[in-house]
């Protein structure tokens, strides 16, 4: 057997390193294009303005963080999907939802969990994010997003009673998790997905013209895909807000 030929260490770490950012930049998450569940609470009309008209992003980074927690959802999808509870509810992950209309486009998203009518998001967060939330739970963001989970197996017919959080340390022991809950509101949901069929019909009626004149906030501009700084052509970038390094709750 003829031996492989000899390869120096530096090129097999630049091959597995440009691999390995394949993987990250490549997963569905990343490459997703449509507006979801996760995006119709963000506080900053203008990124779900880019988000709805199409817009290329700018601002590519290696979304590290997302890839630990999706593969986390994969592995408790795993272990949990189709389990019952002593009490005989079964427990269904990752079920794909049809939550309502935006721009005459189906909005569709993947819940984490359901069982007995409680909506369950997993949430893989810091120390710090950890302590912030266990302190003043969650921010509007993940409220609607778990708001509109519910509005979409209330559409399939399956009740909902609750909806819940599981903040789960990323850096520590499983015994520091801590859980979220409150009682399912649909209103949260709907007035959701008005503002953005709003934004939606705006961009619709004066395409990325429109852009520019829509309300900007602190949304982790940072991450943001169509974070520029210094940009000026509002129409294909965003130089962000002011206070864009202040960390905002999602």
């Amino acid at each position: 057997m003829t031996s492989p030929p000899a390869v120096a260490v530096a090129e097999v770490i630049g091959h597995l390193d440009a691999a390995l950012k394949h993987a990250v930049t490549h997963q569905p998450r990343s490459l997703q294009r449509e507006l979801g569940p996760s995006e119709i609470g963000c506080p900053c009309d203008r990124r779900l303005g880019y988000r709805l008209a199409g817009v290329d992003p700018v601002n590519p980074h290696l979304p590290w963080l997302a890839y630990l927690g999706t593969a986390l959802h994969g592995r408790l999808a795993a272990d949990l999907d189709g389990r019952t509870l002593p009490d005989g509810a079964r427990l269904l992950a990752e079920q794909p939802l049809d939550v309502g209309e935006v721009g005459g486009r189906t909005v569709t998203g993947t819940s984490d969990l359901y069982v007995a009518g409680v909506v369950v998001d997993w949430k893989l967060v810091g120390t710090t994010s950890l302590r912030r939330y266990r302190a003043h739970g969650p921010g509007h963001q993940y409220r609607v997003q778990l708001h509109t989970y519910g509005r979409g197996y209330r559409r399939r017919g399956l009740p909902v009673t609750h909806v819940a959080i599981a903040f789960l340390p990323r850096t520590r022991e499983l015994v520091h998790r801590h859980w979220w809950h409150e009682p399912y509101d649909e209103r949260i949901a709907v007035e959701a997905l008005r503002r953005v069929e709003a934004i939606a019909a705006a961009v619709a009626a004066a395409g990325p013209h429109v852009l520019p004149l829509l309300r900007t906030a602190e949304a982790h501009c940072l991450y943001c895909p169509w974070f520029r700084p210094g940009s000026t052509d509002l129409t294909r970038a965003c130089p962000g807000t002011a206070g864009l390094l202040t960390p905002v709750p999602i």
